[in-house]
């Protein structure tokens, strides 16, 4: 299939290949989306809670709202957040804030992406505003050890 796929990236049948061919094919999950907004300190996990995404925007993916607490089912919601935790510990992760986004699919938890900072928009106060934790201050605090 690689191979079908690469010879239809050619500048003859669209310009855009000019620039180069390099690609990167990801998996579809189906499922619902998930963010787990996680601290580490010292290589444990000392906050990590889950945020539901509403319905991308398709087909671009773009996220359009979330809800923050979970509404998700606390024993699923307990496997995303490990899932994310562990994850994050397992390619080396030991201090600070992470935003590491997760599915639920037909075929159980899968990882989408780990990000090495805060989530954007309004991570900061959604957890501050649910959970009375300033991912500001607490990653400050970690990186002060």
């Amino acid at each position: 299939m690689y191979g079908e796929i690469m010879a239809t990236l050619t500048p003859e049948l669209d310009p855009i290949w000019t620039q180069g061919t390099e690609i990167i094919l990801e998996e579809f999950y189906d499922g619902d989306e998930f963010d787990v907004d996680i601290l580490l300190f010292e290589g444990k996990s000392v906050y990590a809670k889950l945020a539901d995404n509403w319905k991308c925007w398709e087909p671009w993916f773009q996220e359009t709202a979330a809800n923050m607490p979970s509404l998700f089912p606390e024993p699923a919601a307990q496997e995303l957040i490990q899932l994310a935790v562990d994850s994050t510990l397992a390619v080396g992760f030991r201090y600070g804030a992470f935003h590491v986004e997760v599915k639920w699919t037909s075929r159980g938890p899968r990882l989408i992406e780990i990000n090495a900072r805060m989530g954007g928009v309004s991570v900061r106060s959604s957890n501050l505003e649910a959970w009375g934790v300033d991912l500001v201050d607490q990653h400050c605090m970690a990186m002060l050890k």
